[in-house]
């Protein structure tokens, strides 16, 4: 079976990686931010996160799964497979054999990294990744999906403290930042610049331990973020279909007996 770009992507990422380090990490950690456009590096001048690319690879051409939504994309890329095997395709569903909206879908049907290292011996940990909850991680918590210092607290807690192996964790804020204000916003832009700040942090904790030069980091994002409602040519479909006469649902408490669509 032919690999997934996104497999293909963690494959070259862990290859280019190592090269000029030892053969295999002893650590691994797996850092998600949310919503993270990859031209905010050029827009925003993260400094620690332009000195992780200038020591190691910048993945410029990578395909995400369509729609670009938060729930089918974190759950490939802790994957590395496409919806149709983890059957996740979207945030919100309807399921028609129980007639009912299901919100934030968990139900991953392929394997995770974490749950293929801890296989492997590995002691594993979870910081707001929620699709690793209960799917390997032996150590899960949530701490503040938009808080980037908390999360950097939960990470090195979970390697100094839990001694865990590997580490996957989201940062939200960016995410939060750029659907209410945009990409272009001093409230991205402040939302990156924590992030980098809380990863700067980290990486000056991973060397005071000993374990820099052991551990592969990766840090990628789910999708990007874009303006459209700005320039948006048409109303939303739920709205138009709504102003039309139709009886639409968009979550559970919206589902009746009179709902056509």
């Amino acid at each position: 079976m032919p690999l997934s770009p996104l497999t293909r992507w963690f494959a070259l990422l862990l290859t280019l990686a190592l090269s000029g380090r030892a053969a295999q990490p002893s650590y691994i950690l797996f850092l998600t931010a949310d919503g993270f456009r990859t031209d905010y590096i050029e827009w925003y001048e993260p400094p620690h996160l332009k000195q992780l690319i200038a020591e190691g690879v910048r993945v410029t051409d990578a395909r995400n799964v369509f729609p670009t939504l938060t729930t089918p994309n974190m759950t490939s890329l802790v994957t590395g497979a496409w919806p149709r095997t983890t059957g996740i395709a979207v945030n919100t569903q309807y399921l028609k054999e129980t007639d009912k909206i299901e919100k934030s879908p968990r139900g991953n049907a392929a394997e995770t990294i974490a749950e293929t290292l801890k296989k492997a011996g590995w002691k594993t940990g979870g910081v707001n990744h929620f699709m690793l909850q209960n799917r390997g991680a032996d150590f899960y918590s949530t701490v503040g999906y938009d808080n980037a210092e908390k999360t950097t607290d939960a990470i090195i807690d979970l390697l100094k403290n839990k001694h865990a192996r590997f580490v996957g964790a989201i940062y939200g804020a960016t995410d939060k930042a750029g659907h209410q204000h945009g990409p272009r916003s001093e409230q991205v832009k402040a939302a990156v610049l924590d992030i980098d700040r809380a990863i700067g942090r980290l990486v000056a904790s991973l060397k005071e331990q000993g374990i820099y030069e052991e551990t592969l980091i990766t840090f990628n994002s789910d999708h990007g973020m874009s303006a459209f409602d700005q320039k948006q040519a048409s109303i939303s479909p739920t709205r138009a279909l709504t102003e039309a006469g139709f009886k639409v649902a968009s979550s559970e408490t919206e589902l009746n007996a009179d709902t056509q669509i």
